[in-house]
């Protein structure tokens, strides 16, 4: 059962990992929110009264309200609240939470809407570790590629291949992109592989459209106000995206796997499914049949229609991410690429090419 206790410990907890990846503010934020929330307002009731569960890896119910106070404060609605957003230095200050906690009154109708929705981090640095691996991909077959990821948000990811990218200073991807991305970098080098896009495509339970300048402005504001890098990068890949926007649908993921990767596929490409830092927060079930899916439908694939499955997340003992690269005609066995944090500031590079 849970209890108010637990949503309390659940906000401790995702402060902790915030701290820990580099954000003094949300973890200030959360801290505080997790100690001096109370049942004032439909926002406070919701979250103390939670009915499923709280955790980081399960409904991340602190970063849901995270996201609907960041977006109240880049909206300008509430001018107490977005001092501290725009100066986050000043997350430690005394006045900082009772400011959160008077937006929160005031805005309360507007707030506790976004505790229904899962967060949407579209975090565009995790382009990095996807390329590499689709180069490992188009090294292998020597084939286009058409993209299918699973949980894909505003699908600003499936755009990989419209990024610029340096890798212990040599470059990959598109040099002429508005978006140039430098994770640090150790280990052996990708294959310098020619990644050619024929399509992309994505599934989410709830996909965000650039297009709609209130599902971009979402996007922005589940990321960390004193993180601006993070926050520039998406701004950018959102203007990319703006002119060749993606397909993205509203769909259960096992459902839609099982309806795009069929045994009898177009030929002369490679079908890559991926997902990053998405499996944890489906339900065994679909995880279960998209697993069972894609060994079956990959029995039948040839060097012709090859099928591939990158993914990027923890695994079982939480440990990681990595990067995992399955293959059928190969048997499907998990190869291990890479590792990285979660928002791949830094890369280690596993395989031997």
């Amino acid at each position: 059962m849970i209890t108010e206790k637990c949503v309390r410990d659940s906000f401790a907890e995702q402060a902790g990992y915030c701290k820990i990846l580099g954000s003094s503010f949300m973890s200030d934020l959360l801290t505080g929110l997790g100690k001096q929330l109370d049942k004032s307002t439909e926002t406070g009731r919701r979250v103390l009264q939670w009915s499923g569960d709280p955790a980081h890896k399960a409904d991340a119910l602190a970063l849901r309200l995270a996201g609907a106070l960041h977006a109240l404060a880049r909206s300008g609605q509430d001018q107490a609240l977005a001092k501290f957003y725009h100066n986050p230095e000043l997350s430690s200050d005394a006045e900082f939470i009772p400011a959160v906690l008077s937006a929160i009154a005031a805005n309360d109708d507007e707030l506790y809407q976004w505790l229904e929705f899962a967060p949407q981090t579209n975090e565009v640095a995790r382009a990095s570790i996807i390329y590499s691996g689709l180069s490992v991909i188009a090294k292998r077959f020597g084939l286009p590629l058409s993209l299918y990821e699973m949980g894909c948000s505003g699908g600003l990811n499936l755009q990989c291949a419209q990024f610029g990218y340096q890798f212990k200073g040599v470059e990959f991807g598109d040099n002429a992109s508005i978006l140039q991305l430098s994770p640090d970098w150790s280990g052996e080098l990708p294959p310098d592989a020619n990644v050619e896009i024929l399509s992309r495509q994505g599934c989410d339970l709830n996909p965000l459209s650039v297009m709609d300048a209130d599902d971009a402005a979402k996007l922005v504001a589940y990321l960390w106000p004193d993180q601006p890098l993070r926050i520039a990068r998406v701004e950018a890949a959102i203007a990319i995206a703006k002119n060749d926007p993606p397909k993205l649908e509203k769909a259960d993921a096992a459902a839609w796997v099982e309806d795009r990767f069929q045994a009898d596929g177009a030929k002369g490409n490679v079908r890559v499914l991926y997902d990053t830092i998405a499996w944890n927060y489906f339900p065994d079930p679909v995880k279960d049949r998209i697993d069972q899916h894609m060994h079956e439908v990959g029995s039948a694939a040839n060097a012709d229609n090859p099928i591939a499955w990158l993914t990027f997340e923890f695994d079982e003992e939480d440990k990681g991410p990595f990067l995992k690269l399955r293959t059928w005609p190969g048997g499907g066995q998990a190869e291990i690429l890479a590792s990285a944090d979660p928002h791949v500031n830094k890369i280690h590079w596993l395989q031997e090419n």
